[in-house]
């Protein structure tokens, strides 16, 4: 009986190292994607990447890239994900609140999203740039 459970354990072990392996290259095949010529195979990856979460923080320069995408799909995703990642998304910052001037309403509602997602962490680098009403508000409540 102590066989079994030992080889089941290995069993366990090895799936979790096989697919951490398979995992790393997914990301970093979507990562790829982000900068195919088609901009529905970059829509695509976008929206894997924003449906990852957290997980999706490796490509996290590659979504900051994303931001400025001819599409507008492109770049929405690309906030959602970013979004999605929440706090450790604090580099992507400055692109979101530069999001904040693109002409499609989609990308600033997301980029804004992303911005509440990362929350109190992003407040220091806010301060004093122009941002949304929402944004300045958030500072705002934060300051008191």
């Amino acid at each position: 009986m102590k066989i079994k459970k030992i080889f089941f354990y290995l069993f366990l072990i090895l799936i979790s190292l096989f697919s951490t392996q398979v995992f790393s290259d997914d990301v970093n095949q979507l990562i790829l994607d982000l900068d195919n010529n088609d901009h529905r195979v970059r829509y695509k990856a976008a929206k894997t990447l924003e449906e990852m979460g957290e997980k999706a923080l490796p490509a996290l320069d590659a979504l900051i890239n994303a931001l400025e995408d001819k599409n507008a799909n492109v770049r929405f995703s690309a906030a959602k994900a970013i979004g999605g990642i929440g706090e450790k998304a604090l580099p992507a910052l400055d692109a979101l609140n530069n999001a904040f001037e693109d002409e499609n309403t989609s990308v600033k509602y997301f980029a804004e999203k992303a911005i509440e997602k990362i929350g109190q962490k992003a407040f220091p680098t806010l301060i004093g740039k122009k941002a949304s009403p929402t944004v300045d508000a958030l500072i705002n409540e934060l300051k008191y």
